[in-house]
């Protein structure tokens, strides 16, 4: 078909004109619900959040605490396109001794993601109260509060708090980060979010056995395999690491109780290790018959426990006070009849002990130093007792009766 040449050239700039139009709507045409936000890193090995981490006056930090990564599966499209998405980080807080019994949203920080050019690394030490680009896209803080609903003079007492203490407050604590196509973050593309709990441990205390050094004729131990008893404040973190370490005290060697637990330790028995790990959920520990130099009679031990943990400037650690006891002096089998009486008491109970041996007790006149004793007919040494006294203080057997023959 024959066109004139003017209109030859009119459907020739037609065409180009529709082509460059095309390929200019398909260029920006992303889609914003094909971005995700994904957690690379989340730091919840840390205990306590101390602001010596944090540089108060910039904002940065050299603590990597969170690494998250936007990113869109249109790369073709979505990348170098004039679109914009915003990214809400916000944390709520429960914290009874900031005044929240409840989760309450605290913080809310909006910034504003352009000119995107590829996926997006948004790391806390990447950033401080200057930034205005990270890796893949240019950013602008849009909005910063705090507080949420509560009063300023409430803010501003928990930020005094908070600097007084130098550290964030035991609590639970919820980081959302949310990806949106709009500033106010209604149309929500995708969000993370994790919840760490900050309960920093505060004390750790030894019960038994010992005691100070001028008890040590009350906290005599009868059993050469004692059990250690301490209590302390819940941790919930997997970083909470608990150890115990024993010496020998020589009060001809050392001039007090601190310097003893400077010498070689019975346990552990590596001198390369300062104390022997236990189970961190533990509140007893029984000395262990393999692993650990043996207690000898007559001689006196210290013990302490020490409580280590991860902060953002580092381990911290926590250490008990020091015990100290002394392994009584068994004289080969002969043990006299004061010492069966303490350890039969520690066996069948401070009742039933007074029942037996009281003033009126079947077992008053018991005064004999044996060397044997029967167990289900059969004889045993002494020392037998210390066995099952130990099995009782943990719990592993229960006394149903008592009878005496």
């Amino acid at each position: 078909m024959y066109f004139p040449p003017i209109i030859n050239r009119f459907l020739l700039i037609s065409t180009y004109l529709l082509l460059c139009i095309n390929f200019l709507y398909a260029k920006g045409d992303c889609n914003l619900t094909t971005f995700t936000i994904e957690e690379q890193f989340f730091n919840d090995e840390i205990v306590a959040f101390y602001l010596g981490a944090i540089d108060i006056n910039t904002g940065s930090s050299n603590v990597l605490l969170f690494d998250y990564l936007v990113y869109s599966s249109d790369t073709e499209n979505c990348y170098n396109s004039d679109k914009n998405l915003f990214l809400h980080l916000k944390i709520s807080i429960y914290s009874p001794q900031l005044g929240f019994n409840e989760f309450e949203k605290f913080l809310k920080s909006t910034f504003k993601l352009s000119k995107i050019s590829s996926a997006i690394r948004f790391k806390n030490t990447d950033m401080n109260f200057d930034t205005n680009s990270i890796p893949g896209a240019e950013m602008q803080r849009l909005e910063y509060t705090l507080g949420g609903n509560s009063e300023d003079t409430d803010v501003q007492t928990i930020v005094n708090l908070i600097m007084q203490s130098g550290k964030i407050p035991n609590g639970s604590y919820i980081f959302d980060a949310i990806l949106t196509s709009d500033e106010n973050g209604d149309d929500i593309i995708h969000q993370v979010s994790r919840q760490i709990d900050v309960y920093e441990p505060q004390y750790i205390n030894i019960i038994s056995p010992g005691g100070s050094l001028s008890d040590t004729l009350s906290t005599v131990v009868y059993n050469p395999y004692p059990v250690f008893n301490w209590e302390s404040d819940n941790c919930t973190s997997s970083n909470c690491n608990i150890g115990i370490r024993v010496c020998e005290f020589d009060p001809n060697y050392h001039s007090n109780l601190s310097d003893a637990m400077e010498s070689n330790s019975l346990l552990p028995i590596n001198q390369s290790f300062d104390y022997f790990m236990l189970d961190s959920t533990a509140t007893s520990f029984q000395y262990p018959i393999l692993g650990a130099e043996s207690l000898r009679e007559g001689k006196y031990y210290v013990w302490q426990l020490k409580r280590s943990y991860e902060t953002t400037v580092g381990e911290e650690s926590l250490f008990s006070d020091i015990f100290v006891f002394k392994l009584h002096s068994f004289q080969g089998n002969a043990v006299n009849s004061s010492t069966n009486l303490e350890v039969i008491k520690g066996i069948v109970g401070e009742d039933q002990y007074r029942i037996l041996f009281g003033s009126n007790g079947e077992l008053s006149s018991f005064t004999s130093e044996i060397a044997l004793v029967a167990l289900d007919g059969e004889e045993i040494p002494i020392s037998q007792l210390y066995e099952i006294l130990s099995k009782v203080e943990q719990s592993q057997i229960n006394i149903l009766e008592v009878k005496s023959e």
